[in-house]
């Protein structure tokens, strides 16, 4: 579900004006910055990135770093010649005023109206900031709430800025009999995206009999972020096709020298995920929605005292 907003480009005396870079887009509000990319992977060219066009395929995820929660997508539709901002159903509150701000200076900058295809209403660039979006915010909450009792769906998944937002049914009932629901989620799905902790992220491997194995690393010191319980995330659902994994295995990873140092990280130990998250104590780790947990930073020693249990 979400709600896309067109804005056409500007008419010029030969056709229409040149599409927007990434960087000039970024610069139509404070602090945007864009979600698609790791520009700390190895190989990510950030000169050609900025400098290309608004893509016809495909979108940007924009958005501001401690405020944004789900962020907003633009693409440029080459065909009706338009810029497209889609707004995904429910998004936070910042979500929306920061997708509203840019299009309002997108709007004004092009001289053009912004037609929303929930009501093909036109808002000129000052009215679009009195678009009533805690209204779809509700209705994407209260659907949300449907699906669970009409699916009986253990979670539901809302895709942030910097990774998934999983909600169960108690969370969602806790939001909605809250005094103030808009800024009930807002506050829970931003709260997630912001955290000062490593992303832990899945591999896979295929072990000699053809299992597939799944894994994670966890590693000595570092406040880690990972499911309570593994399932294949959707990046790599496709990667995986139909295959199962077999099993999930957990690396414990100790610090032998400088922590700057890649060569200092050196694994020790592995054990089966589930019994290493059934061994490990509730004080060392919270969980920050319905799946997924913050570990608190491990010694070697507690790592290893974990491990043993796993035996």
């Amino acid at each position: 579900m979400s709600v896309v907003f067109s804005i056409k480009n500007k008419k010029k005396l030969l056709g229409y004006a040149s599409v927007l870079s990434v960087e000039e887009a970024l610069q139509l509000a404070p602090n945007l910055a864009q979600f698609s990319f790791d520009e700390d992977e190895k190989g990510f060219n950030a000169q050609a990135f900025y400098s290309s066009k608004i893509p016809y395929e495909g979108c940007i995820v924009i958005g501001v770093k401690g405020l944004s929660g789900r962020g907003f997508e633009l693409n440029y539709n080459e065909g009706e010649k338009s810029y497209e901002v889609r707004v995904l159903t429910p998004s936070a509150r910042a979500d929306w005023q920061i997708a509203l701000e840019f299009m309002s200076n997108l709007a004004a900058r092009l001289g053009s109206s912004i037609i929303a295809d929930t009501d093909e209403r036109s808002y000129d660039a000052q009215g679009i900031l009195k678009f009533d979006y805690e209204c779809d915010i509700m209705f994407g909450l209260q659907a949300t709430k449907n699906d669970f009792e009409k699916n009986k769906t253990d979670t539901y998944i809302n895709y942030g800025i910097t990774r998934p937002f999983v909600m169960n049914l108690a969370m969602i009932e806790e939001i909605l009999a809250d005094g103030d629901p808009v800024d009930k989620y807002s506050q829970m799905l931003v709260a997630t995206q912001h955290l000062d902790a490593y992303a832990a992220h899945q591999q896979f491997f295929e072990n000699d009999t053809g299992e597939i194995l799944g894994l994670y690393v966890l590693s000595q010191g570092l406040d880690t972020l990972l499911p309570f319980e593994p399932y294949i995330e959707y990046e790599n659902l496709e990667i995986l096709g139909d295959r199962k994994v077999a099993k999930w295995q957990l690396s414990l990873v100790a610090v032998d020298g400088d922590d700057q140092s890649e060569e200092s990280y050196k694994p020790f130990a592995g054990v089966p995920y589930k019994k290493f998250m059934a061994n490990l104590p509730q004080d060392k780790y919270r969980f920050i929605d319905a799946t997924y947990i913050k570990i608190n930073g491990l010694s070697k020693q507690e790592l290893e005292q974990i491990a043993a249990k796993c035996e």
